[in-house]
């Protein structure tokens, strides 16, 4: 059996046994030995997928007190509610739209089941990640690395005509251009990093401002 444990940010590290307590969800009844994903509330750059490990001992309380034993931390592809925002209302039965349900729609912390799929999905996110040329954002990375600018703006359009594709609404927030360097992060960032540069948001004119970094990493 497997579960997800929605909780607050959390120091982890392979091989630490962590402990949390949270209340159940959908009659969940987690066990030693069950496998558990730890995801991470909030808004925050530590957001999302953020571990895997197995139930070394649990509670008959409630709220329910799970001691785990990490296997996992900082997921290879990252997984974050930005994400699943287009699932959280499907109805389709996808792994997907199972995940949204209890992650997006839900928002307080829990310890919820998985479906098998389920698991498989956020499973997946902690194998060796892709290449970087099978990144939908690879594009806007060669794109970048072919600028000489220091600093420069462009508008949504001109991003999403790089890519072929439309930018996710989620892109109009100033958090889904932040220049975070956390492993559990989402893929988009590594673009504009892996190319040199910083990106800022310029809140409510779909446009982003992209500056060099300096060899010491910060914006020169």
């Amino acid at each position: 059996m497997a579960y997800v444990v929605k909780c607050d940010p959390l120091d982890l590290t392979v091989g630490q046994r962590i402990f949390v307590q949270v209340p159940t969800y959908g009659g969940a009844s987690p066990a030693a030995g069950d496998v558990v994903f730890l995801w991470f509330a909030g808004l925050g750059e530590d957001a999302g997928l953020a571990g895997r490990g197995r139930i070394a001992a649990a509670s008959d309380d409630h709220p329910m007190d799970l001691f785990i034993m990490v296997d996992a931390a900082a997921p290879a592809m990252p997984l974050t509610l930005d994400d699943l925002r287009e699932s959280r209302d499907a109805t389709d039965g996808s792994p997907t739209a199972g995940l949204a349900r209890k992650l997006y729609r839900h928002s307080l912390n829990k310890v919820a089941r998985l479906e098998d799929q389920e698991a498989e999905s956020l499973d997946r996110h902690f194998d060796e990640a892709p290449a970087p040329q099978t990144s939908r954002y690879h594009p806007l990375r060669e794109w970048l690395s072919s600028q000489t600018a220091r600093e420069f703006v462009a508008s949504f359009a001109e991003i999403e005509q790089v890519l072929g594709t439309a930018l996710p609404a989620s892109a109009e927030r100033p958090q889904w251009w932040a220049n975070t360097t956390k492993a559990h992060t989402n893929v988009q960032r590594e673009a504009w990093r892996a190319a040199g540069y910083d990106a800022f948001l310029l809140k409510a004119q779909a446009r982003v401002r992209f500056v060099k970094r300096s060899s010491s990493g910060s914006p020169s």
